[in-house]
């Protein structure tokens, strides 16, 4: 089976949008202080005079200029006839100028200035901000938080900005709604609400359908109705050419394909078609492509459309890593973005299609052209933020191996506004991304008591004295069983293998230690032990042992035999001290909040927070 038509370059994909669709030319009214990021489709004209009389700008006394024009210090002048007013009173038409209470003082009940007064001091005239009739904003015009108030003191009470009808059809019988559970095989659908998002943002009217199973008369329907209601609908999912992916099919049926199949990448399957006049896209299932699809597609063609454009903010960066990409496919990379020794570095993350996390860690992204065969290690290369400049430097660049207590650290360092990126790249990975200076710090873990396997790692990449280690916390690690390890069979122990653990090296020289090798019958999912985790095979008797720690062994009713401690620390380099944000980290680190969070999961906290040179 052909998989697309053809592949239409991204520039062409875009200018065909453009040039195949009319602006819609529709408008509607809004109060103006729903009105921020929408576009203005005609002038606006203040309802009337600002200010409507003359009004004072001092508290102090209204009086006439002429009888104080010889005023000074050796020559003070008495206040006669004056009246007092408040900063925004009206002054009555026989005075014309206003002097500040501080330039008047007292004596014998009399009041004197020694200030001479000009015509209209300290005082706003009528009219002076604008007239009646005249032109606040003009048509075209996006509508900016600080318009809001002038706006309103003009008298505008309501807008009349550009208006655009967008559907939403989200399409797989695989999908439940936000807010379920999705059971065995199924998805929660997401790339509608995130289109209504992005697109609500710009100034979009959205309509979200229903979830539509994998039936083509009901997709049929589904985008006949969206059309008729609509000004653009899109549709996700089921835009490939798989067996249950209509989506081409139907659109050929009851319209024109423009577009099926674009070189970019995430986001080669979209379609772009033409029914009853009005563009229907077909957004790929992936989160990542549609989101993508959405930024450079969609958005563009509601800007030409007349609404607000919402770009993002750019930055130069060095990046950290090689990223590789395929001439001919304009490229769209999420990266992790921060300030290391006052330069920007950025450091790419999974491409995987569907691997949601990657949008949640990124701050920015990398668009390669089509024309480039990605970037090389080191390469000065502009990106796009998808948050603010500002946040990079509160940016703390982790790499190296994932813990859960990094999440708890993340929370609290969250509150000192510090955002911590975390790239999961093993101990070694980070070990690397360290030395090369392309992360701020290097969380990992080892068995024993002075760093274990990764000591000749570290002396392979830096000097003596060159790092320090916080550290987090350890815990004792052993085998689970259901009675005593001397009633297990010896000739066959059947051993629920958790792979997050038992790979390390040390566990199973340990193992090894209190059973034969070849004694040790690792249990596959083959007999039945998928639905369980390794301590509930052992609780079901489908295992004899599996490692664990002493809390989930009291958890399940187990059996806890010690093998070793696992110790948790944090790779510094010297001079971290320099560097608020890693001091901010140790300071989190100290916060009695995690180490709650750590005892409660059963962490040995007597050395959280303390420093180690590494020699």
């Amino acid at each position: 089976m052909k998989r697309y038509l053809s592949l239409t370059s991204m520039e062409e994909a875009i200018h065909i949008l453009k040039k195949s669709f009319c602006h819609p030319e529709k408008s509607e009214t809004i109060p103006v202080t729903e009105s921020g990021g929408r576009i203005t489709i005609k002038p606006l004209y203040s309802s009337f005079t600002v200010p409507n009389t003359d009004v004072s700008t001092m508290d102090g006394y209204a009086v006439s200029a002429e009888d104080f024009a010889d005023a000074s210090d050796r020559n003070p002048v008495r206040l006669q006839n004056e009246i007092w007013v408040n900063t925004g009173n009206s002054i009555p038409p026989e005075y014309n100028a206003v002097i500040a209470v501080e330039d008047v003082y007292s004596d014998n009940g009399n009041l004197f200035t020694r200030n001479t007064v000009l015509q209209w001091q300290n005082i706003r005239k009528m009219g002076s901000e604008i007239q009646k009739e005249r032109m606040i904003l003009p048509s075209g015009h996006c509508i900016r938080k600080y318009d809001i108030a002038p706006l309103v003191t003009y008298g505008i009470s309501s807008v009349d900005v550009a208006s655009i009808s967008v559907g939403l059809i989200p399409t797989g019988s695989e999908l439940v709604s936000s807010g379920t559970i999705p059971g065995p095989g199924q998805v929660v659908e997401s790339n509608t609400v995130m289109a209504d998002v992005w697109l609500s943002e710009i100034g979009v009217t959205c309509r979200r359908y229903p979830i539509t199973g994998d039936q083509p008369e009901s997709i049929k329907t589904a985008i006949e109705e969206a059309v008729v209601e609509n000004d653009l609908v899109i549709i996700s999912a089921g835009t490939s050419a798989g067996s249950r992916d209509y989506t081409a099919r139907i659109l050929a049926e009851i319209g024109e394909i423009l577009v099926h199949g674009i070189a970019m990448i995430p986001g080669k399957p979209t379609i772009i078609s033409r029914v009853s006049g009005k563009p229907v896209i077909g957004l790929p299932g992936s989160p990542q492509a549609a989101q993508t699809v959405l930024r450079e597609l969609v958005i563009p063609l509601c800007i030409e459309w007349g609404m607000s454009g919402n770009d993002d903010e750019q930055c130069t960066v060095r990046l950290t890593q090689a990223i590789p990409s395929d001439a001919g496919f304009n490229e769209f990379v999420p990266l992790i973005i921060g300030n290391l020794n006052n330069e920007i570095i950025a450091s790419p993350l999974s491409r995987a299609p569907g691997m949601q996390r990657s949008a949640l860690s990124a701050n920015g992204y990398i668009h390669i052209p089509q024309h480039i065969e990605g970037y090389q290690a080191g390469s000065i290369v502009d990106i796009h933020l998808t948050g603010k400049r500002s946040e990079i430097e509160r940016s703390l660049l982790l790499s190296g191996q994932y813990h859960p207590y990094l999440d708890w650290l993340s929370n609290c360092i969250s509150n000192k506004h510090i955002s911590l990126y975390m790239r999961d790249s093993g101990i070694l990975g980070g070990i690397l991304s360290l030395r090369k200076k392309a992360c701020h710090a290097t969380p990992l873990s080892y068995y024993g008591s002075s760093g274990g396997a990764h000591i000749p790692y570290i002396a392979d990449y830096f000097d003596q004295g060159e790092l320090a280690a916080l550290h987090i916390a350890q815990k004792q690690y052993g085998i689970l069983s259901c009675n005593s390890l001397g009633t297990i069979e010896s000739h066959r122990i059947r051993f629920s293998e958790d792979t997050e653990k038992i790979l390390e090296h040390n566990l199973l020289q340990r193992l090894h230690t209190r059973f034969d090798a070849h004694d040790l019958v690792t249990i596959s999912d083959t007999e039945n032990t998928h639905r369980y985790t390794p301590p509930e095979a052992v609780q079901a008797n489908l295992a004899d042992i599996c490692i664990g720690d002493q809390q989930t062994a009291d958890i399940h009713n187990l059996c806890f035999t010690p093998l070793e401690t696992e110790h948790f620390e944090i790779l510094l380099m010297k001079g971290y001290s320099e560097d608020y944000r890693i001091m901010q980290l140790i300071e989190s680190v100290r916060t009695s909040t995690l180490i709650q969070q750590l005892n409660d999961a059963g962490y040995d906290t007597s050395r959280t927070g303390t420093i180690r040179e590494i020699r």
